[in-house]
């Protein structure tokens, strides 16, 4: 996801099949997420939360939340998606907007995300306001900036008007455990393609090893070695789509030694064997 520092804001529509991509693994980033259900069910994770959202549902995502979403059954799930970065409705950290407003919401890591329903009359209007900032992007008419930033804090408006944000004290171990996880992910990202041991992911950390596990099954509800496997799926589905490489080559190319396992792996996962996915139409 790449968002201009000029407006930081971008939107998508994404569709996760089993035909090309099943999955988004495990991420965080600074930008508030909002997405809108067009058609099927998403299986949303953020941190030990775990929703299932249907057709029309509307969920908001937290900054720095760590977050996956995967297909709930073996379908196709078409959904709309914003991201924007908190600078755009506070411009600056020392704006009373900031101090009293956006940067108690930020800090909740326990909070991180909030669902909606159309059915709920102001949720209904959330829905309406991000399918205007759809619609204002899109035609990028003069002055487009001026009103998306409008729509987005009359949404940021509605949850505070409601009562999602707070100014309790953060949880300090859970905030560690946080941190903790989101390095050791890091590293694993970086360095996905070697043979790693659960002694150097957990050095990254600065954590021993039995309290990675314990940090990540905290924060996650799996192990180290599940998100390293799943980060590794998703590079070698992208290698499957972008590349001709041979899938014995997949394998090694994402640090997965034996072709047999990794092909178990990836059916398992996808529902498919990688030639299968690699030839779907």
């Amino acid at each position: 996801m790449y968002i201009g520092s000029d407006f930081p804001y971008s939107h998508d529509f994404f569709t996760l099949s089993h035909a090309s991509t099943a999955f988004i693994s495990w991420h965080c980033h600074d930008e508030f997420e909002l997405i809108i259900i067009k058609n099927g069910t998403l299986k949303l994770n953020m941190n030990l939360q775990k929703v299932v959202l249907e057709k029309d549902d509307i969920c908001f995502i937290n900054s720095n939340t760590l977050h996956s979403m995967e297909l709930e059954q073996e379908e196709i799930c078409d959904f709309y998606q914003i991201s924007f970065h908190p600078s755009l409705i506070y411009g600056d950290k020392l704006s009373s907007i900031y101090l009293k407003y956006i940067k108690s919401f930020i800090e909740q890591e326990q909070l991180p995300g909030l669902l909606f329903s159309e059915n709920i009359c102001w949720q209904k209007e959330v829905k309406t306001l991000i399918l205007k900032c759809f619609s204002c992007y899109e035609k990028k008419e003069s002055g487009y900036e001026f009103l998306i930033r409008n729509y987005l804090s009359s949404i940021f408006y509605e949850f505070v008007k409601y009562g999602f944000y707070s100014d309790n004290k953060k949880d300090d171990s859970w905030n560690k455990d946080i941190f903790r996880v989101k390095q050791m992910m890091k590293f694993m990202e970086q360095q996905y393609k070697k043979q790693l041991t659960i002694n150097e992911i957990a050095a990254h950390g600065k954590i021993h090893r039995r309290e990675c596990f314990r940090a990540f099954q905290r924060v996650l509800g799996i192990s180290p070695i599940q998100y390293l496997l799943q980060y590794r799926l998703e590079m070698a589905a992208h290698l499957l789509r972008a590349t001709d490489f041979p899938i014995s080559k997949i394998s090694q190319e994402v640090g997965i030694q034996s072709p047999s396992y990794f092909t178990k792996m990836f059916k398992e996962k996808m529902l498919r064997t990688p030639y299968q996915y690699r030839h779907k139409k």
